[in-house]
């Protein structure tokens, strides 16, 4: 996707398909955006980057993400999910959320906020096998072969969609295709 230099690099895939074991199957355009990579501290004014290191992000074009995200690991602000959870995504926008009491939470949270909160804003890799799986997101996130999605929020990743909130959500055991190249099956890194 980008050399690991903590700078934006044009994405030479114009497409992404997640798929897990758990029913999740969603595919972005990336055509003509830009991957992030966070690499620990900003190398440069202007950049950032997240602790811990190891994270390849890009904003999907906006109004071109489809599909269905099931049975997360957890999501941001509202932890660990432990009940049947299902995100509906139609033209780069989150159409239905059906679930548990995560599903409610996150309901209410979207309610409460924007009218971009439901924005489809990332997708991103975790590439750092020393991360662990604690249950605290900003760790997990960043673990080689896990895939997060975001919604709210896509400026800082170069998107152009601004909200008043940013929730990763995370996925365990993805396979993801950038064209038609396999880079992680699994969970497992390929590249």
């Amino acid at each position: 996707m980008v050399e690991p230099d903590g700078i934006l690099l044009r994405s030479k895939a114009s497409s992404a398909r997640v798929t897990t074991p758990a029913g999740t199957d969603i595919s972005f355009s990336l055509k003509g955006r830009s991957a992030t990579v966070l690499a620990g501290f900003a190398q440069k004014p202007g950049q950032y980057g997240g602790l811990p290191t190891g994270e390849t992000a890009i904003a999907p074009v906006e109004g071109k993400t489809d599909g269905v995200i099931v049975d997360p690991f957890s999501m941001d602000g509202i932890g660990v999910i432990n009940h049947p959870f299902r995100l509906e995504v139609k033209n780069g926008r989150v159409k239905t959320i059906t679930g548990g009491i995560e599903a409610l939470k996150l309901k209410a949270v979207i309610s409460q906020s924007d009218k971009n909160a439901v924005n489809i804003a990332e997708f991103a890799i975790g590439a750092n096998p020393a991360a662990r799986i604690t249950g605290v997101i900003n760790e997990d996130k960043r673990r080689a072969g896990t895939v997060h999605i975001a919604i709210g929020d896509s400026m800082t990743l170069g998107g152009k969609v601004r909200s008043q909130i940013h929730y990763d959500i995370l996925l365990f055991e993805p396979t993801v295709r950038l064209d038609d190249q396999i880079v992680v099956e699994n969970g497992k890194l390929k590249v």
